[in-house]
């Protein structure tokens, strides 16, 4: 049997009505913004399918969501586009792309893509960016300012590529960053010396895997104080041999090397521990490339490198009972930054602009934080004295 052609009819541009073959009653098509609608009109008389079309569309106009193509206007949408345009930028000195750090929060456990999803972007107000921020964090205990304020900006961001430059967006306050503590002389040089002592000593990770502290420990820690650098993808794991030179002024060994901190290349010379550090790395991994990194280089993703030595030193700072500082402040791998500075500020006649240049670090800190911090034992010996 010959199958029959639908019989359409133009009521208007972009407006018809229509017959199926299997059916008596009209139906309906509309364009509408590049789109096409269909529906049955449940009639088989034509004016009234005509009215009963006109009808439809004063509804569809009346109902932006029904206008809308969800998945191209959803956050999701959006949000997937920006981190593929990230993925034409520069590659950053660390290895680790912006995009790859930008798909990392989206996809976080409770963040923007859990949240928001395939929800029309157009519509996502204050109340619901505000309702965002307060199911953010995963344990009872309050997320710091600076973490909000990176997804914040990353909503920023992808509104932004929507053409939504005129959202207001709320304002906040989270936990303040905890000072991070530092040690002593006393208390660094027992710190050293154990991390020579207890290598082989094995532990477990939070996840379950089983580690030992190794010997790159002990000359990590002694690089990090003679160089100042943070403890960041995109300072010390970023670091590889070739980018090192080894230089000497007046019998004084030291190294120099271009890293690129807070978004801008810098030429950093360390102190000669920061030399003699790197001559104990090269005894353990003599057959090391230069092209490959300094610390943790079985490891290409340097975010892995970077959590490998963090659980590593805080495995020894258990270990140690040192895990806080003579006020109660957390340890970590930052406190070695902190024990740097402040070695440094405790030389006489020192130029507290030149540190804070060459710890990359502004004078404010160096002038309330720091510099305070370095003149405490002059100042017990002085009052002891009187």
């Amino acid at each position: 049997m010959k199958k029959t052609k639908s019989q359409s009819l133009r009521v208007l541009p972009n407006m018809q009505i229509y017959h199926r073959p299997d059916s008596q009653n009209y139906y309906g098509c509309l364009r509408i913004n590049g789109r096409y609608f269909r529906k049955c009109l449940t009639t088989s008389n034509k004016n009234e399918a005509i009215k009963n079309l006109f009808d439809w569309k004063n509804e569809l106009y009346q109902d932006p969501d029904l206008l809308t193509n969800k998945t191209e206007q959803s956050f999701s949408t959006y949000a997937n586009r920006l981190i593929q345009k990230e993925k034409f930028l520069p590659p950053r000195p660390s290895g680790i792309e912006q995009w790859m750090d930008t798909k990392r929060m989206m996809y976080r456990k409770k963040g923007l893509m859990d949240f928001f999803g395939n929800r029309n972007i157009h519509d996502i107000d204050l109340i619901d960016i505000e309702d965002f921020f307060k199911q953010l964090p995963l344990k009872k205990n309050p997320l710091a300012t600076s973490y909000l304020k990176k997804h914040l900006n990353l909503i920023k961001r992808v509104f932004i590529s929507a053409g939504r430059t005129n959202i207001r967006y709320p304002t906040f306050r989270g936990r303040k960053s905890e000072p991070r503590g530092y040690f002593n002389k006393v208390e660094y040089d027992y710190l050293l010396k154990s991390a020579e002592i207890l290598v082989g000593f094995c532990y477990t990770s939070p996840n379950g895997t089983s580690y030992k502290i190794t010997k790159e420990l002990a000359p990590f820690i002694e690089f990090m104080v003679g160089s100042m650098l943070r403890p960041t993808v995109s300072e010390i794991y970023s670091l590889k041999h070739n980018d090192i030179k080894e230089k000497k002024i007046n019998n004084h060994e030291y190294l120099e090397f271009p890293i690129t901190r807070k978004n801008r290349k810098m030429l950093v010379q360390t102190l000669p521990a920061s030399f003699h550090a790197l001559k104990k790395i090269e005894e353990i991994k003599p057959s090391i490339g230069k092209d490959e990194y300094v610390f943790a280089p079985q490891y290409l993703n340097r975010r892995t490198a970077m959590r490998y030595l963090s659980n590593m030193f805080s495995q020894l700072l258990k270990e140690l009972d040192m895990t806080r500082g003579q006020l109660g402040e957390s340890r970590s791998l930052y406190s070695l930054r902190h024990t740097a500075l402040i070695f440094n500020l405790s030389k006489p006649n020192v130029d507290l602009f030149d540190i804070a240049r060459r710890a990359d670090t502004s004078i404010k800190m160096i002038q309330d934080y720091y510099y305070p911090q370095a003149q405490l034992d002059e100042k017990l010996l002085q009052f002891l004295n009187n």
